[in-house]
């Protein structure tokens, strides 16, 4: 969503908002068939990290000035 406060290209404010619901593919990327975690991500992997279950979220915000 973009907001220009005085109707001119000078001043533009930028900002959203995006979420990332994973399900069990994002536990895939990060064990293997047997659900083995790889060695180098080994802490990444616990149940209290990695939750399938929750989803993600991402703020964002810009603002431009243009003289």
């Amino acid at each position: 969503m973009a907001y220009r406060p005085f109707l001119i290209n000078n001043v533009t404010v930028t900002f959203g908002a995006a979420t990332l619901q994973s399900g069990r593919g994002f536990r895939d990327i990060y064990t293997n068939r047997s659900r083995n975690c790889p060695p180098n991500v080994g802490n990444f992997c616990e149940p209290s990290v990695v939750n399938p279950g929750k989803p993600l979220y991402s703020l964002f915000a810009q603002l431009k000035l243009v003289f």
